[in-house]
């Protein structure tokens, strides 16, 4: 019996494949020093669980309705009013499995076979995916307006923005937003602005989103976000989208079909996350500072290796290291260095990015470093 195309042309993450070999060697007792994953190291913060906890005293464990409860509705308003200074009604904002199911919503419900989608370089590895599961087709241009303009055809209906960025931390600035949101005024061209990394911005940088440019911003982007990076929730799996009503309300109807709801337990944990109240505003700001002097501490270390070179990360907790001038082939790094050094990274080409390993920097300073020697040490014998 056979398999379904889309399935069998589908590339497996590079992220979770690293991470699951990672796995099978620490399965075998093999100490390895992780630096391959997009999850915070942080404990889901106390009071949100306590918020958890009281509600499932309440009873809450029935099917919500498919955006999500009224409590979260309200909630995913406040937070895109407070975060992103655009205000939808409720038909505007969607609950999903993570913002990933978001993105794969939104794809689904804006693309059609033959349609092409722009996304920038370097590029979380599931959009590509993403757009092909959908029967579009991937363009790839570079961060500036230029390099977009010339991508841009009469079949382009969609751009992906990703700030700040995974893999390499970059945060798009307010004049190259409002280029690209003017350049596309008029078009027919969605606007998918994945703003999932937003609370962890460094150095005074201030998160910005399109959506809060103007009416012509406000009608085309989908503002996708939610609760596992920001509060450390990647287990809750909560996504949040907001947006205009047409396209919101066409991923609500698909969510309908394919999932129904999210839990309801997971709902009421992000009711609590969303509103940030004092307690946990504080445990965000302690997160935050903690990638922050590890990004200080890490780049200190990797730019004492002669030929490495690095971009500072703005935000987020991943920098792209360019390993080019000490190794030509960044797969095979990637693999030998879990191997032999038995430190886990992320190759740089299924991110657009040739040359390059994405180190993770949701790690404990300790493992940081270490790993950082051992990364040394391995181009040492070489």
């Amino acid at each position: 019996m056979k398999l379904s195309s889309r399935v069998l042309n589908l590339a497996p993450s590079a992220t979770l494949g690293m991470k699951a070999r990672a796995k099978v060697l620490q399965d075998q007792g093999v100490k390895i020093v992780s630096l391959s994953a997009g999850e915070p190291d942080f404990e889901t913060p106390a009071c949100i669980i306590q918020a958890a906890h009281q509600a499932l005293d309440r009873g809450v464990s029935r099917y919500t309705g498919v955006r999500g409860t009224d409590a979260l509705i309200a909630a995913m308003r406040l937070k895109f009013k407070r975060d992103q200074k655009v205000d939808y009604v409720a038909n505007q904002v969607l609950s999903s499995v993570g913002a990933k199911s978001s993105l794969s919503l939104a794809i689904d419900a804006c693309l059609e076979p033959g349609d092409e989608a722009i996304i920038l370089k370097p590029y979380w590895v599931s959009y590509p995916e993403l757009v092909k599961l959908a029967g579009a087709e991937p363009i790839f241009a570079k961060p500036n307006l230029e390099s977009i303009k010339q991508a841009i055809t009469p079949k382009t209906r969609a751009i992906f923005l990703n700030s700040p960025n995974n893999p390499d931390g970059s945060v798009l600035g307010e004049s190259f937003l409002r280029g690209l949101m003017n350049l596309l005024e008029g078009s027919e061209i969605w606007v998918i602005s994945d703003e999932i990394y937003e609370h962890l911005v460094f150095d005074g940088v201030k998160h910005i989103s399109p959506a809060s440019f103007s009416k012509d911003a406000y009608d085309r982007t989908l503002v996708i976000s939610g609760v596992s990076k920001g509060y450390a929730m990647t287990g809750w799996r909560v996504g949040i989208a907001g947006g205009p009503e047409k396209l919101v309300s066409a991923m609500a109807k698909l969510q309908e079909q394919r999932y129904t709801c999210i839990p309801a337990i997971c709902q009421a944990a992000a009711v609590y996350a969303l509103n940030e109240p004092p307690e946990l505003k504080a445990e965000i700001e302690r997160m935050r500072a903690a990638y922050e002097m590890r990004r200080n501490r890490f780049l200190e270390a990797i730019l004492k290796i002669d030929g490495l070179s690095c971009e500072k990360p703005q935000g987020a907790f991943y920098a792209m290291v360019d390993f080019s001038r000490r190794y030509a082939d960044d797969q095979d790094l990637a693999n030998r260095l879990l191997g032999e050094a038995h430190v886990a990274t992320v190759a740089g080409t299924p991110f657009g990015a040739p040359g390059f390993l994405r180190i993770g920097l949701a790690a404990s300073l300790e493992e940081i470093l270490e790993g950082v020697q051992k990364i040394s040490a391995f181009l040492g014998k070489l």
